[in-house]
């Protein structure tokens, strides 16, 4: 994997989604499943920190009436709902797995669905780049992940998904993408494979 044509992208990091107080938290049923991603997710950063690997945050943030989020079915409702993701909230704000890496992590703002690719300037920065490889890390696996996957295949884009940097809403539903769904058009891999992956064609 050409790493000059390769970069990371990271979804869900954020207060809501990651801190026990957070609106979404109760969204996934086991807090040792969140434990596991954030140190997985640093562990991953700080294999690849000092490597020309871009990567790439997209948060999710909406007004108080939710007017950038049209859907009122599913978990669109359950944002709602909850309130959450609320801009300039602390909800909304970046969670430390992310923040103590400082500028190394690019955020990137404008994210109101689940597709990290729309609202965003992430295409721009792939056409500029001239970025081939996307791999995804974050969650939920099944909703922003998987969206972003098949979004960005069927641009001609290769896709990566980190299975152990990605996080569902149970363990069933992660394991069942990882094996069953992602891999129709997608690779997944673990970080250690990835960085494997990076090594071998530098």
């Amino acid at each position: 994997m050409d790493i000059s044509a390769t970069a990371l992208i990271m979804m869900g990091y954020q207060n809501d989604f990651l801190l026990p107080s957070g609106a979404l938290y109760s969204e996934v049923a086991e807090s040792s499943s969140v434990e596991k991603l954030k140190n997985n997710t640093v562990e991953l950063v700080n294999l690849v920190y000092e490597l020309p690997l871009p990567i790439l945050f997209t948060p999710m943030s909406f007004s108080r009436n939710f007017q950038e989020l049209p859907a009122r079915v599913g978990f669109a409702n359950t944002i709602r709902g909850k309130n959450a993701l609320l801009r300039d909230s602390f909800g909304e704000e970046t969670s430390v797995e992310l923040t103590q890496f400082g500028q190394r992590i690019v955020e990137m703002k404008g994210k109101r669905n689940y597709n990290a690719l729309n609202h965003t300037k992430v295409l721009d920065f792939i056409a500029d780049q001239n970025i081939e490889n996307i791999v995804l890390a974050g969650l939920y696996t099944s909703i922003c992940i998987d969206s972003t996957a098949r979004a960005a295949s069927d641009l001609g884009l290769n896709v990566v998904v980190l299975s152990d940097c990605t996080l569902s809403r149970t363990v069933f539903e992660q394991k069942f993408y990882c094996e069953h769904i992602l891999p129709l058009y997608a690779q997944v891999m673990d970080k250690y494979q990835f960085v494997h992956e990076l090594q071998m064609a530098a």
